[in-house]
Parts: C-alpha cells; sequence; structure tokens
C-alpha cells in the first residue's frame, strides 16, 4: 500500500512515541478506512491523516499580482463547512476501521502553507469545537474570550473522534472531544501523554469562567440569542456578546534572485 507523505510524517511520530505501526489494510462494512493503526501493549490508536497546503484564494491573488503590490487579507476564522466535510469524512473512515482495528480515534490534521498564510489551524480548531469571540461583562468587571460549543461543533456530531492533533510546522496541539465516550482510555495513551507533558492538551473541560465560557446542554446552537440565553442562564450575573471570528494581514509580492539546479 502506497504511504503519501503527511501520513509517512505522522507515522515517524507516532513511532518517536514509542508505537508500532501498521497500515489500516481491511476495509470495514462501508468500504472506508483510516489511515494507520498504532499499538503498544493495550495502548491503541486509530489514526486519519488528513492535510491542507495553502489558502487556495489568497494563493491565487497573489499568484496574479503585480510583484510590489500589497494584498489586505482578512480571513474568517469560524465554522467552515468545506472543513467541517474534512471532519466528516475522517469519521466515517475511523468508524468503518473500528470495525476491525480496536483503539482512540484520531483525526491528524496538517497545515503546511507555503506562502506562509493559512487559517486552515483556527478554522479546524473552530469547526471541531464550535468556538466565537465573545466579550463578557460582570459589574464593573468586562473582558474578551472564546465561548466555546457556542456554535455547531463537528466534535458533538462526530464523537468517534475522540481527538485531533492540529501541526501547522512541526508543532502541534492535541484537541479532546468533549463528547468522547472514550476519554480515559485517551487520557491513558502515551500519545495523550507525549502532549500533555508540554502542556499541549486543550481540553475545554478544564476551563474555568471567564478564561472560557462553555455552552453546555441542548441548545439551538444556530440561534444566537439561544446561545446567548444558555450562557446567561450557566453563567449567573455575566452579560455577553458574541462575536465571529476574524484575522487580518498584508502581503507584499516580491521577486527574489533563483538559481537552477
Amino acid at each position: 500500500m502506497k504511504v503519501d507523505p503527511d501520513t509517512q510524517i505522522v507515522q515517524q511520530r507516532l513511532e518517536a512515541m514509542g508505537y508500532k505501526l501498521k497500515p489500516v489494510d481491511h476495509p470495514g462494512p462501508n468500504g472506508k478506512s483510516a489511515d494507520l493503526w498504532a499499538h503498544v501493549d493495550t495502548d491503541c490508536l486509530v489514526v486519519e491523516v488528513k492535510s491542507r497546503v495553502d489558502d487556495a484564494e489568497t494563493a491565487e491573488q497573489l499568484r496574479r499580482a503585480p510583484v510590489g503590490e500589497i494584498l489586505e487579507r482578512e480571513g474568517d476564522l469560524g465554522r467552515k463547512n468545506r472543513l467541517s466535510c474534512v471532519v466528516e469524512e475522517a469519521s466515517r473512515q475511523i468508524a468503518d476501521s473500528h470495525h476491525h482495528y480496536p483503539g482512540v480515534g484520531v483525526l491528524w490534521f496538517r497545515a503546511t502553507p507555503r506562502i506562509g498564510f493559512d487559517d486552515s489551524e483556527h478554522q479546524l480548531q473552530a469547526t471541531l469545537l464550535g468556538i466565537r469571540d465573545l466579550a463578557w461583562m460582570r459589574g464593573d468587571d468586562s473582558g474578551a474570550t472564546r465561548a466555546f460549543a457556542a456554535t455547531y461543533s463537528d466534535f458533538y456530531l462526530f464523537p468517534n473522534i475522540d481527538a485531533a492533533v492540529l501541526e501547522v510546522e512541526d508543532k502541534g496541539r492535541l484537541l479532546l472531544n468533549p463528547f468522547s465516550r472514550r476519554k480515559a482510555a485517551l487520557t491513558s495513551t502515551c500519545f495523550y501523554r507525549f502532549f500533555a507533558n508540554t502542556g499541549a492538551v486543550l481540553d475545554i473541560d478544564e476551563l474555568s469562567a471567564p478564561k472560557a465560557f462553555i455552552v453546555r446542554g441542548d441548545v439551538d446552537r444556530g440561534d444566537e440569542n439561544a446561545v446567548r440565553k444558555a450562557l446567561c442562564d450557566q453563567y449567573p450575573g455575566y452579560k455577553f456578546i458574541l462575536f465571529d471570528m476574524k484575522s487580518y494581514g498584508l502581503i507584499v509580492k516580491v521577486d527574489l534572485p533563483q538559481t537552477s539546479f
């Protein structure tokens, strides 16, 4: 079975954690399969690797711009349906592989921007955890932070993805799925300890107000008024304003001398 470069890199990272790796070569009942099965004793992971190189729209604008032009860039960091499709496909692949391979379900997402501008890491985090920016007020105090599960959350929709690694330029962070039914198994793995030892784990269940706010329970997360009411009910005394997440930047196209080999 041919293994793509991103999967090879993830395989090397898992081997460095002490795992033995095996490509998943036995499709499930729907004909799908994840990329890797990692195991050491009873510690097992079913891993699907996804990747993205660049923000296609930004790359095309840069390609068409004349040398010296300054391009303004505004990015929407909110939940993305196109990334949600990636998560859904990974969920199906992991679910099919679970018929033959036991273990914690892991989505490993590698963003490798060549032009240096790609928001897919932040967009995927927002997609998985349903994140929105938020301003809070309580008496004479106020601040800005983030609200989790404040819009549609793919971790909620696809709980068989127990965790996700977001890797950008050889740096990774582990996101735990708060809706996973295998959290105890996950936190006992070498995989989890590797990230926890460097403080690179985001477990929203460990966050407390006003550092962050979490919308819990059965709420229509597509209705901003319902989300705000749920926050006010769950955090008495607070008032909230929700915002869509954005990123901004400037890009200058330059022409650097190059040597042909």
